[in-house]
């Protein structure tokens, strides 16, 4: 994963440290003595990890309503009640289940947000796009739990990045090792029985640390362990190199009712989005618009060239970048 630059409690961090390696130990120490005290975000890798205090930064009032609005996500209203009721997770252990994840991850930049509370309408923890959002409890998680929550929501943030809607022919692969009767995802399925689920216990049995992995148990017990899936680990291994001198565009959330935020994600190739079109189903341009030279992440807001939100339903946005023509398929729903 890289070197770890520590911030907030140092301590807590040295001391959760202790039962890994002497050079896991040693590098923790250095730096956490050299970080400033009081910092609210550590990173590890290319992992962020936002403490609770952090997240509150991210939250604006409306409507007597509490709402976060972290970049590159839907706007989640928070459940009621004082910001610090329940029991967030703990920013050591979660570091300790990030640092325990033998992937490649490198290039691929993930934002992990401790919630002060739940989430009104999802509290359980849960990714969108790159970003992920672990849930407090009514009194304090074991440590076990931590760890695979934390591994198995970076599993998905794995398959969103390198496993998008565009790229079935990965999916149908991954269902032909894991004996999936279809690569699609059946929302009607239930949670344990979703092809995205099963990738994300798979990648948290195969790549997360010892406690991340609870002896090769999985959610699904119908399923063989993923560590007696000839070639299930070789597969989820080479994801990286797909992206090798190619695009990914993903666009998050989706389905979406404010707003959705497309992004350009690539290992080696340089991208810069040059402009967004916007058409619905009967192929009439709702609007056009120009990004800032250099970017690469546009926000559509839901509005056409009139300023007038648009209605639900299925729309197609065609972007020009660096990278060539690419055209992507949004759901709007209704609030």
């Amino acid at each position: 994963m890289g070197l770890f630059v520590f911030g907030g409690d140092s301590s807590k961090v040295a001391r959760s440290l202790l039962a890994g390696s002497l050079t896991i130990l040693i590098l923790a120490l250095v730096l956490a003595v050299s970080s400033p005290l009081g910092a609210e975000v550590l990173t590890v890798g290319n992992v962020r990890i936002h403490t609770a205090a952090d997240v509150e930064s991210y939250c604006r009032q409306s409507g007597g309503e509490t709402y976060l609005c972290f970049p590159g996500t839907r706007d989640w209203k928070l459940s009621p009640g004082a910001p610090l009721q329940g029991h967030p997770m703990q920013m050591e252990v979660v570091a300790e289940a990030v640092c325990g994840v033998d992937y490649p991850m490198d290039g691929i930049d993930i934002d992990i947000l401790i919630l002060p509370v739940p989430r009104q309408d999802l509290p359980n923890s849960s990714a969108e796009g790159s970003v992920i959002f672990l849930s407090p409890g009514r009194v304090q998680y074991p440590l076990d739990h931590i760890h695979y929550t934390v591994v198995h929501e970076i599993g998905h943030v794995i398959h969103h990045v390198l496993m998008p809607g565009s790229r079935m022919d990965l999916w149908e692969a991954y269902a032909d090792l894991r004996g999936l009767p279809s690569a699609e995802v059946d929302p009607a399925a239930s949670h344990a029985s979703r092809i995205t689920e099963i990738f994300a216990e798979d990648f948290r049995v195969l790549f997360g640390g010892s406690r991340a992995r609870c002896g090769g148990e999985i959610e699904n017990h119908d399923l063989t362990s993923p560590e007696n899936v000839d070639g299930l680990r070789e597969f989820m291994r080479s994801l990286p190199g797909e992206w090798e001198g190619r695009v990914a565009l993903t666009a998050s959330p989706n389905p979406f009712q404010s707003s959705v935020v497309l992004r350009a994600f690539s290992l080696d190739v340089p991208v810069m989005f040059e402009a967004l079109e916007i058409y619905d189903v009967r192929g009439r341009m709702l609007r056009r618009f120009a990004p800032v030279s250099g970017t690469q992440e546009i926000v559509w807001d839901g509005r056409d060239e009139t300023g007038s939100l648009v209605a639900p339903g299925m729309y197609v946005l065609s972007v020009r970048a660096s990278s060539g023509q690419h055209v992507y398929k949004v759901l709007k729903v209704s609030p």
